[in-house]
């Protein structure tokens, strides 16, 4: 069984990719998050996890879906990053998560995918994104071969650097990001309530004049890039440096 969350599509793809060769079942764990409901879930073959890295860890809300869900039948587990720059010390914090449950973690691997943290970085054109993920599918699929067979997934290496990043940094990111980085609505929004439905914490609400934002954002910023009129950003971030969504499959898979 295979489990993602995805704000911008990433995570979704590669999902889809290993859940193909593998002839396993993929579940999105979005609803999950946004309800905070633990579920049951049961499988003979191992459960693989794949999700987005924000700030060197994976999102707080699926670490408490790990922590809370049930799970039976295999006791075996794979993560699957995917990432902009560096998952730094993700790796031995998800080991130690599942290991708490009493799982067998069958190792990581981070995945390197167009950012969409439109905060600090110029997001990508498409046909730079398509590049950029095909430059990525052999090791994705190497990754499918070695869960599919259930042989480990190669260690990684932690510095003291990845540790702080993944500790103290993370912390930080967590707790004021959100504080920091204030979002606005323009007179674009067409109070569509996309942003409303897709919001993976619940955190947006439609009233009678728009939207409003509440205090349990988790800044996937999946609603300022899937926004479809722009009409939401984050101190101009969005108009300056784009805004990213994955490319359809279709494109990133067609012969080039």
């Amino acid at each position: 069984m295979i489990f993602y969350f995805s704000a911008t599509g990433n995570s979704r793809f590669v999902a889809k990719v290993l859940a193909d060769h593998c002839q396993d079942e993929l579940v999105c764990l979005n609803d999950y998050l946004k309800n905070q409901s633990k579920g049951e879930f049961s499988s003979e073959k191992p459960y693989v996890l794949v999700a987005p890295v924000y700030a060197w860890k994976i999102p707080v809300r699926v670490q408490d879906f790990l922590a809370k869900a049930g799970f039976s039948g295999s006791r075996k587990w794979y993560v699957v990053v995917t990432m902009g720059g560096s998952s730094g010390a993700a790796a031995s914090a998800c080991q130690t998560l599942l290991e708490q449950r009493g799982m067998e973690f069958l190792g990581f691997q981070d995945i390197r995918m167009p950012d969409n943290f439109l905060i600090a970085d110029r997001m990508l054109e498409k046909s730079q994104a398509i590049e950029k993920i095909r430059a990525s599918l052999p090791l994705i699929r190497q990754t499918a071969e070695r869960i599919s067979k259930g042989e480990h997934l190669p260690s990684k290496e932690e510095s003291a650097k990845d540790r702080l990043l993944s500790g103290m940094v993370n912390w930080g990111f967590n707790h004021f990001m959100s504080k920091i980085c204030s979002f606005t609505v323009s007179e674009q929004c067409v109070r569509c309530g996309r942003c409303v439905q897709d919001c993976p914490t619940g955190n947006i609400r439609l009233t009678d004049t728009g939207i409003s934002f509440g205090d349990q954002c988790m800044f996937c910023l999946g609603c300022i890039n899937q926004c479809p009129t722009h009409a939401i950003d984050c101190k101009g971030k969005g108009a300056q440096n784009g805004r990213y969504t994955c490319p359809p499959d279709e494109e990133i898979l067609s012969e080039r």
